[in-house]
């Protein structure tokens, strides 16, 4: 009989095998690992966050998270929750109780904590939790309805065209200091005016930051300045190694011809590879970012490739209607689109805040937590 249980630690080396074992079909097929604690990952953003098992006689055949944070949204601060990590076993008992067992405990959490707006981020591809979230077959099922809020674009940078320019003189870039965190936080406080879902940031926020995600200090955060020593951009690069792994386990389309072409010319340090079937990629996410304009993201960009190991990729997240940070031309780059979705009870009233708005400040909220 299938029952669903809340995760504990103890759980997590079965989650990791069981993860390990579920390819995602997507541009690049892949599974994830995670080299520690299966719950690292949601502690980068929260250490609220629950994780459901459906389990049939110790087998696990399906999972779902949803981790609760703080946030503004319309201005007004209060609990959300994002929701990521969903994994079915296509067997097919499986799939058709899912949703019966799982939606009634969300909605039970999501009372608990009084929370009203729940997001998730989908891969627009065609993989078996796409379909089973915004195309179910039974559409009078009482499932959630899925809005899309913003597009968004995961963009990986292989390297720079021969031709690229160099970064303009008058952009003063040095690595930040714990001195300067609450300058970088006014800044970036100021860069969110405007969104309709950002997080309060502090110093003592970024403190909290420094000692749970791995290597993850000052040092990370690049400051662009300008003639007067006013901050004008920042961004703070980070690898995710140590906390979770997407492995490659297929190429095809787009992909599959990068792949082939950077097998040519990584050997002449032209660009990055892609790796083989079964090894991970090496990602290296651009966090906390925040550009008076795109060629200050561009100077940053450029210092933030040359100071990368070679072997890791460059991660931006560029949301639809952020031109200044779009991938500069300078670059050798492509990208995967997902979309930022709310998610509500098919009885709830759609909020208009919440309909796209490619004019608006982009919400803040980072692709690394996927």
């Amino acid at each position: 009989m299938l029952e669903l249980i809340e995760a504990q630690e103890k759980h997590s080396p079965l989650l990791q095998k069981f993860f390990a074992e579920q390819v995602v079909s997507a541009h690049v097929d892949y599974t994830i690992t995670r080299p520690h604690s299966f719950f690292d990952q949601y502690r980068l953003l929260s250490d609220d966050f629950n994780t459901l098992l459906l389990m049939d006689q110790g087998n696990l055949l399906g999972v779902a998270s949803v981790t609760f944070a703080r946030a503004y949204i319309n201005h007004q601060e209060q609990v959300f929750a994002y929701l990521n990590d969903l994994r079915i076993s296509p067997q097919r008992e499986a799939i058709q109780q899912w949703a019966n067992q799982f939606i009634p405990a969300l909605y039970k959490k999501l009372e608990e904590k009084h929370c009203k707006y729940v997001f998730s981020i989908i891969e627009q591809f065609e993989n078996q939790a796409y379909n089973a979230l915004l195309r179910p077959q039974k559409l009078k099922r009482h499932l959630p309805h899925y809005y899309l809020f913003r597009k968004v674009n995961m963009n990986f940078y292989y390297g720079k065209w021969p031709w690229s320019p160099e970064p303009v003189h008058s952009i003063w870039l040095r690595h930040a200091e714990e001195r300067d965190l609450e300058e970088i936080c006014d800044y970036l406080m100021k860069k969110k005016i405007g969104s309709k879902l950002y997080f309060n940031l502090t110093p003592q926020v970024l403190m909290e930051k420094f000692k749970k995600w791995p290597n993850f200090s000052a040092h990370n955060f690049l400051v662009a300045r300008n003639s007067r020593d006013q901050v004008v951009g920042c961004m703070a690069p980070w690898n995710n190694r140590d906390v979770q792994q997407w492995v490659a386990k297929g190429y095809r389309g787009e992909s599959q011809l990068l792949y082939q072409t950077f097998k040519l010319t990584s050997p002449l340090r032209l660009t990055q590879s892609l790796p083989d079937v079964d090894k991970p990629l090496n990602l290296k996410f651009i966090t906390h970012c925040g550009v008076d304009n795109a060629e200050v993201f561009y100077s940053l960009l450029h210092r933030a490739y040359a100071e990368s190991h070679w072997g890791e990729l460059l991660v931006s997240t560029n949301y639809y209607g952020d031109y200044m940070t779009r991938p500069p031309a300078g670059f050798i780059s492509s990208k995967i689109p997902f979309g930022f979705y709310s998610v509500l009870p098919p009885e709830s009233e759609f909020p208009g805040f919440l309909k796209p708005n490619p004019f608006s400040a982009p919400p803040d909220f980072n692709l690394v937590h996927l």
